[in-house]
């Protein structure tokens, strides 16, 4: 089973993919610290607090790591990175502006990053890209109205695809 986590920072792609994990025993894959680990970044972007990369570099270096798993779990805010995978279930997941703007406090973000993630979670555009890039199948939103995402049904939606 291939599973694609996406959202905008701060929705819990991690906190998710991290029990999913767990409860599964597949790889997880976190996108941002995988290019950090490898070293596939080109510079760090002060500004923004932030790794530039080329995705042609990282999508390759990517390939070569998941070429011999069956069953993984990738999660990123940047869906672009992974186009060429086939997943077989994807998971957008949003939240509250408020909840955005609290974790991102926590984090210490400036606000300028503030602004511009939540700018992004209004916009849609991590749903956005996604959609455009792998279609309507098998693509599932959740934490769209609410504060919480539930992670029970995130396992119901896996387990029929199993």
């Amino acid at each position: 089973m291939k599973i694609l986590i996406c959202g905008t920072p701060g929705v819990g792609k991690s906190f998710i993919s991290k029990k999913l994990h767990v409860d599964f025993l597949w790889p997880h894959i976190d996108l941002s610290e995988y290019i950090k680990s490898k070293k596939l970044y080109d510079e760090y972007n002060q500004r923004y607090d932030t790794f530039t990369f080329k995705s042609k570099k990282v999508r390759n270096s990517l390939n070569k790591y998941l070429q011999p798993l069956e069953s993984y779990i990738i999660d990123t805010h940047t869906p672009e990175i992974v186009c060429k995978i086939k997943f077989d279930i994807i998971f957008i997941l949003k939240s509250s502006l408020n909840v955005l703007r609290q974790r991102y406090e926590i984090r210490e973000y400036s606000e300028e990053k503030i602004q511009e993630n939540l700018m992004c979670e209004i916009m849609n555009v991590v749903e956005e890209d996604c959609r455009e890039i792998f279609g309507n199948t098998n693509v599932f939103v959740f934490g769209e109205n609410c504060d919480s995402i539930d992670y029970n049904q995130i396992v119901k939606e896996i387990n029929v695809g199993i």
